[in-house]
């Protein structure tokens, strides 16, 4: 680099403004000089240099070549190696641009990767030192199952709209395939969530799945549509009646005072008289409930009718008194 910086100034010196031509020329051609000299002078500089070599750091992907079609992979591999490449500058400004996978062949166990890129680098790049230095691959029998999908939101409604039930996807449920270890974990396969505020109305719309477990399973879908049902919710009241359940054969009888209980709970608007007259709306008391207590009082629970839609139930009677009927 010495024998570069005295070139420069060898350049400089030759390409310096002669004095005379600078009396009889203004400033401005004389800097226009000035200047040019020194951008030659720098581009020189630079050509020179760039044949000297030097050692950078890139980051080179690496990607599994030659996978059997039945095996798959247990845990991800790094989506990159951290390579230390000596060569002549000008050869390494090619790995600002391009940077060419390192193939990892699915056959071998556990991969040298120091050796491994110094094959698959060109000739005019050294390898100096890898990070990891070694990968192993664990493989594993691949197999291939239904999931469903589960969307996942973050919506706010505005009351007194509210959602139906949960949001659906169409379709509900995607072909995934990997290591049986992996897909035997999996309950279903998330969206990204969905944010929304403001909702009043009911709405669907494309979304994208998340990318759990990329580049250990394939999927059949990379998005779905999601399904929201927002209706108008009203508020009512009830009297339920109160039955005792689970006593055997032959046990004896009790009362429960009251019989009734007062219930406030939202429904939606189209469901509101067959939430008010349906007998399957009623509340028990179980008998193990009655057996277990010291108290002489007891919860009630409700049971809601399947086809109706109820939210924000609040029983007003939470304490039952009951006696024990003899026969």
């Amino acid at each position: 680099m010495a024998n570069v910086g005295f070139r420069i100034k060898q350049i400089i010196t030759a390409l310096r403004v002669p004095g005379g031509y600078q009396g009889e020329h203004d400033d401005s051609s004389s800097g226009l000089a000035i200047f040019t000299s020194i951008m030659a002078a720098l581009l020189i500089w630079f050509m020179i240099s760039m044949q000297e070599s030097y050692s950078i750091v890139r980051d080179f992907p690496v990607m599994v070549v030659n996978m059997p079609p039945d095996t798959a992979l247990q845990e991800n591999l790094p989506a990159s190696v951290e390579v230390l490449v000596e060569g002549q500058g000008w050869q390494l400004l090619r790995l600002y641009t391009t940077l060419s996978p390192i193939q990892i062949d699915a056959s071998l166990g556990t991969v040298d990767m120091l050796r491994l890129t110094a094959v698959s680098l060109a000739p005019d790049f050294i390898p100096r030192s890898v990070n990891p230095a070694e990968i192993t691959l664990s493989l594993e029998k691949r197999t291939t199952r239904m999931i469903p999908i589960r969307v996942r939101h973050e919506l706010q409604t505005v009351p007194p709209f509210n959602l139906v039930r949960e949001m659906t996807a169409q379709p509900e449920s995607l072909e995934v395939s990997g290591a049986v270890s992996v897909l035997a974990t999996l309950e279903y396969w998330p969206t990204e969530v969905l944010r929304r505020e403001r909702v009043n109305a009911s709405f669907s719309v494309s979304i994208v799945l998340s990318d759990t477990l990329s580049g250990l399973v394939d999927r059949s879908l990379n998005q779905v549509d999601a399904i929201a049902e927002v209706v108008e919710f009203t508020e009512n009241r009830r009297l339920l009646d109160v039955s005792v359940i689970g006593a055997p054969p032959g046990a004896s009888g009790f009362r429960l005072i009251p019989d009734q209980v007062a219930v406030r709970y939202t429904v939606p608007i189209r469901q509101f008289e067959a939430s008010a007259v349906t007998d399957s709306f009623y509340a028990v008391v179980r008998f193990e409930d009655i057996l277990s207590d010291t108290t002489g009082r007891v919860s009630p629970s409700v049971r809601i009718p399947n086809r109706i839609v109820v939210r924000d139930l609040h029983i007003e009677t939470s304490r039952l008194q009951y006696y024990v009927i003899l026969e």
